[in-house]
């Protein structure tokens, strides 16, 4: 684990060189960089030490907390790529939505069914477009892979 320590208080600046100073490298050999502000001009991951509740790194700082914090961290860096393009990117698998509209028709229909017949154009509308969701997805996957 290489870590590069970029951070606007000088306190915590000189605390986490203190106690990481057998990981410290350059910012364009390390893993990522712990800092107490998010900069523009860092493309490597950031783990955050602030006093926020969505902070990577708790504060006030400890030793073993810190670790303990730091070891999270580099896991969730270090997860299987599959899984962190999904999440990092957002994309719903074409299952997942399918199911979430077939949950918010049924929802919508049970409100419906009682006033209004379902007409067969929309079916073969709303079938068709579905068709078509399912090719473009298809050759958006074939894109990234």
């Amino acid at each position: 684990m290489k870590i590069y320590i970029h951070c606007q208080s000088p306190i915590l600046q000189k605390t986490l060189d203190l106690y990481l100073k057998d990981y410290i490298s350059s910012c364009d050999d390390c893993d990522f960089v712990i800092s107490d502000a998010i900069f523009d001009d860092i493309d490597k991951p950031i783990c955050l030490a602030t006093l926020r509740g969505d902070s990577d790194i708790k504060r006030p700082l400890h030793k073993e907390s810190l670790f303990k914090d730091l070891d999270l961290f580099y896991k969730q860096l270090n997860k299987p790529s599959s899984d962190s393009v999904k999440k990092s990117d957002n994309i719903l698998d074409i299952n997942e939505l399918t199911n979430l509209r077939q949950s918010l028709d049924s929802i919508n229909n049970l409100q419906s069914k009682s006033n209004v017949n379902i007409d067969p154009l929309k079916s073969q509308i709303d079938s068709i477009f579905q068709d078509f969701a399912n090719k473009l997805y298809d050759v958006i996957k074939k894109n990234n892979e």
